[in-house]
């Protein structure tokens, strides 16, 4: 099997989290291109695991999720991967992939390269230095998906997406970047100074930029109260939206639980659903 050079591809990676120039208006955000190394990228795309892998959101969570469109966004979490892939040498990979993603180095010059404008917009964070974790899905969007204009959770420091378009998807697809429109701050004063988990009418918004949908992309959030961001409906179905969503977070946990112990006792997304409904009519007649 050969070897690949993940030592220099890490340092590689290093300098090129220091190059980050920042966009301050309305709130801290980059986008760098490319990210990995070439080879890595290449390897990404290689191994992404096949559809059958990938769970909606609300069938891998065990508990019911807001969000209307949330089985249409499918997600593996990054720590799955390994035992998912069907070869040696995709076990391997992913393996090291993960460990890059989920050990502290690359998160660490992360915060360190954005530490001054963390701590500038977010007045809940006192520890020094900061702590934290880092977690990634990767995650397929498929058509019908949309993410009106919202902010991530206050758990999260830093929101990544690394894109990895299918060939000639259209650059139309990346995160757009909003802000609150005039009248909608004043009929709604905490905008912008509060957390909160809704997902707002784009029209109550303006788009300021919508990041290039590129592959090898790297497009990447200061999360605070002022960070809303979302997805235009996907309306093409020869394209889905394939990005590794890569966060930096001050809590060590999970964003949804793994489902490998599922797979092993014969359960899958379909049966899961089945199972569902018949629990769902049972509830009804009782």
């Amino acid at each position: 099997m050969q070897e690949h050079p993940w030592d220099e591809w890490k340092t590689e990676i290093i300098n090129t989290i220091n190059s980050i120039e920042l966009i301050n208006d309305p709130f801290h955000y980059f986008y760098i291109e490319p990210f990995l190394p070439a080879e890595l990228y290449k390897m990404l795309d290689i191994f992404w695991p096949s559809s059958n892998c990938f769970w909606g959101q609300e069938e891998i969570s065990y508990t019911p999720l807001h969000h209307k469109e949330a089985n249409l966004r499918k997600v593996v979490i990054i720590d799955d991967t390994p035992e998912l892939s069907s070869t040696e040498e995709g076990k391997l990979f992913w393996s090291k992939f993960r460990d890059l993603i989920r050990q502290p180095i690359l998160s660490k010059v992360f915060i360190a390269r954005t530490e001054a404008y963390i701590k500038s917009v977010r007045k809940d964070i006192i520890d020094t230095p900061i702590r934290y974790f880092s977690n990634a899905l990767l995650e397929d969007d498929t058509i019908g998906f949309e993410l009106g204009p919202h902010i991530d959770s206050e758990k999260n420091l830093l929101s990544l997406l690394l894109y990895l378009p299918d060939a000639n998807a259209p650059e139309n697809m990346g995160t757009c970047v909003y802000k609150p429109n005039t009248q909608f701050c004043i009929d709604n004063p905490s905008i912008g100074y509060q957390f909160n988990g809704e997902y707002f009418k784009e029209t109550d918004f303006e788009l300021t930029y919508q990041a290039p949908y590129r592959a090898n992309a790297l497009f990447g959030l200061i999360n605070d109260p002022r960070a809303y961001h979302g997805v235009k409906k996907i309306e093409n179905n020869l394209f889905r939206r394939r990005h590794i969503q890569w966060t930096i977070t001050q809590e060590n946990t999970s964003p949804y639980p793994s489902v490998l112990s599922r797979i092993k006792s014969g359960v899958t997304p379909e049966s899961q659903r089945v199972e569902r409904r018949l629990q769902e009519l049972l509830n009804r007649k009782s």
